[in-house]
């Protein structure tokens, strides 16, 4: 952490934070500093062969080339993602996604780097007050200057990008773990 000293002779503590949007094949990763996005872009693992290796991997990268004061993740057990009307619909994909957290918990733990998992919910009431997925990544790309891409084939050819962009709402889903974390720093 560096220490800045304000003009009212008060010391405060700049954090610099790695948020991750946790996926087994596109991780949207973010590093910023206090409020302010110092980059940006996607962990992108294809082929089926050692993800979880290579995830680990890219986040060592990462850490080694920002050198965060902690890292940030969302917490699965408060995701709606997968869940049907008796529970999680799909135990693969829970399996899956258990297992990438568990990558990332294991690589801050043995690395001794503090890490916070903020439930989806709280991040996006935390951004922009509301719930919507589409309107939190509108949000945070209007923030940070970041162009929300067209799509570019089908009925729809030239609208904004909806629900099924995935690419472009891992990016803004890490942006928006950085942000709700410094908001709830900044409220205490």
């Amino acid at each position: 952490r560096k220490n800045v000293v304000l003009y009212y002779c008060e010391e405060y503590d700049i954090m610099k934070v790695l948020a991750i949007d946790q996926s087994s094949t596109v991780s949207g990763w973010a590093v910023m500093e206090d409020e302010e996005l110092i980059d940006e872009e996607l962990i992108v693992l294809t082929g089926k062969s050692n993800r979880l290796f290579r995830l680990k991997q890219e986040v060592e990268k990462l850490y080694l080339k920002y050198n965060p004061d902690e890292m940030l993740w969302e917490n699965l057990k408060g995701s709606s993602f997968g869940r049907g009307k008796k529970g999680y619909s799909n135990p693969d994909t829970t399996r899956v996604l258990g297992e990438v957290t568990g990558v990332l918990r294991c690589f801050a733990e043995e690395n001794n780097i503090p890490y916070t998992e903020y439930v989806p919910s709280t991040v996006k009431s935390v951004c922009c007050g509301t719930n919507d997925k589409v309107i939190l990544g509108y949000y945070i790309a209007e923030k940070y200057g970041i162009k929300i891409p067209k799509l570019k084939s089908g009925k729809n050819k030239g609208e904004l990008v909806s629900r099924k962009s995935h690419r472009f709402f891992n990016r803004t889903d890490a942006i928006a773990l950085g942000l709700c974390h410094f908001l709830k720093q900044n409220k205490r």
